[in-house]
């Protein structure tokens, strides 16, 4: 039940993981709410056919629930009608299959009230695998998503090449409006054919060009549950894909194109020529990767590493050949 003005909103988007976002909100409930802030819950249905109301109902009394739909697919049109109908002025995101630890949602808001409007804020998130993590060669080429999240144990500023998981990460309401929330056209979806990747890396990307930058909070942090089918190399190559689609998707813009050819404006060489170049170059790449790979396997050695850069730079491929066409 909700008592004065709500300054804290947890976002969780959903899609048919009812057991799981069970354990979410039982997290949820044993965490420590900052002395004299208000909260709710905003949990996004995204076309759940599954128990997820059932569940939902049996926390009513127990956590300030509010349950939103999307019939739009995919995980940012849920986080992003979550930040429409949020009434907190900090919005800290969650997955429905992260568990938070006591301390989350107030270290996060001691982080927020220390530091301003112009943080935006992470915590670690550790795997807890469904049964037994991959062996350690392969761990160490898994996204963070599966391998998990870990800064150090010291608050501190996020490097600019550093990004985060937005299973764990928070923001200022207003100005995740400004700056456009989530590319609805990245992220998860429930079909398999419209996958894509990247939505958190898009956003803080337009976070940082506003001038906004991020502080990692080590007492934020949260398990995040790693299914079986997810610790294989081939779940680690179709993810790789995908980044290798949304970076190509960036080197197709105007500037990155007049970059690529050494600032030579696009009109004296024209964009389908640039394209041309810039195909023709991942294509060169693609191929001595794959030959690397070839001679790492030749000499019974794994070659990890190789194929999974070899599956990015196909992904950046493909993305200037759909340029191309």
């Amino acid at each position: 039940m909700l008592f004065g003005m709500v300054e804290i909103s947890v976002v969780i988007p959903t899609w048919n993981n009812a057991r799981r976002l069970e354990l979410t909100l039982d997290a949820l409930a044993g965490c420590t709410r900052p002395t004299g802030v208000d909260w709710e819950i905003l949990v996004v249905a995204n076309g759940c056919s599954d128990d997820t109301d059932l569940v939902l109902e049996s926390y009513r009394d127990e956590l300030p629930i509010s349950c939103l739909r999307e019939s739009r697919q995919g995980v940012s049109h849920a986080r992003n009608l979550g930040i429409q109908h949020a009434k907190g002025r900090l919005v800290i995101f969650s997955d429905d299959d992260v568990r938070s630890s006591r301390d989350r949602i107030a270290a996060f808001w001691q982080a927020y009230l220390e530091k301003g409007q112009q943080v935006f804020l992470c915590g670690p998130l550790e795997s807890e695998f469904e049964s037994q993590p991959p062996p350690q060669e392969l761990l160490r080429v898994a996204p963070a998503s599966v391998r998990g999240f870990d800064l150090g144990s010291e608050p501190r500023m996020l490097e600019p090449n550093e990004t985060l998981l937005a299973g764990n990460f928070a923001c200022d309401r207003d100005v995740l409006r400004r700056t456009g929330s989530f590319d609805g056209e990245l992220g998860l979806t429930a079909d398999s054919a419209l996958q894509a990747v990247g939505e958190e890396t898009d956003l803080i990307r337009r976070l940082r060009l506003s001038g906004y930058v991020g502080w990692y909070v080590p007492d934020a942090n949260g398990k995040h549950f790693v299914p079986d089918l997810k610790c294989t190399l081939e779940h680690f190559l179709s993810r790789e894909r995908l980044w290798g689609r949304y970076h190509g998707r960036r080197f197709t813009d105007e500037k990155s194109l007049e970059e690529f050819a050494s600032g030579v404006p696009l009109h004296y060489l024209g964009t389908r020529v640039t394209l041309w170049l810039r195909y023709f170059k991942m294509l060169s790449k693609t191929v001595r990767l794959n030959l690397r790979y070839v001679l790492r396997r030749a000499r019974f050695q794994s070659g990890y590493a190789e194929r999974i850069e070899l599956e990015q730079y196909r992904g950046m491929v493909d993305a200037v050949r759909e340029r191309l066409r």
